[in-house]
């Protein structure tokens, strides 16, 4: 009787053994959401013909609206090139083949673009607009080989993170 007792304590410890180890472990998961950085940017109008104008005139755009449609909220920021041929300069001041190109929000203040070309600070991801204006005052006077033919200016407006 006692080698049967022994054997069955054996075998019952061996049975808890396999039971143990062959027992079925908990498992839970985790689940990783990751959106990548979007800057995306739309603008109400995409062109603005001044036509021909005089010498020093300043002439003032109809509003432009620019949309952040980006997942982050964003700076903007202004720049403008003339690429014609025979390019003028963007400056603060008037001059033989310098414009002043300005910015600023609907009604006003307005800064010129070489100085300040900060357009809008914040703005906020996927619903957030900003409305503002372009003044532009023609040279006091142009030279060069083709002194009159139209030139183009393209005004850039660029995205960034905003950072607190």
């Amino acid at each position: 009787m006692k080698r049967t007792a022994v054997t069955l304590t054996i075998l019952l410890l061996l049975g808890m053994a396999v039971g143990v180890t062959s027992a079925r472990a908990d498992a839970s998961t985790i689940t990783l959401t990751v959106t990548i950085q979007s800057l995306a940017l739309d603008i109400s109008t995409t062109s603005w013909d001044l036509g021909i104008v005089t010498a020093g005139s300043t002439t003032l755009s109809s509003p432009f609206t620019v949309a952040n449609t980006g997942n982050v909220n964003v700076d903007y920021t202004i720049s403008v090139v003339d690429t014609a041929t025979e390019p003028w300069t963007s400056a603060s001041a008037i001059g033989e083949n310098t414009f002043v190109l300005k910015h600023g929000p609907e009604p006003g203040p307005f800064v010129d673009i070489p100085t300040d070309n900060l357009l809008a600070e914040n703005v906020t991801a996927l619903t957030g607009t900003y409305l503002f204006r372009l003044e532009f005052t023609a040279p006091s006077s142009v030279s060069g080989t083709s002194p009159y033919d139209p030139h183009s200016l393209e005004v850039t407006i660029t995205s960034s993170v905003y950072t607190p």
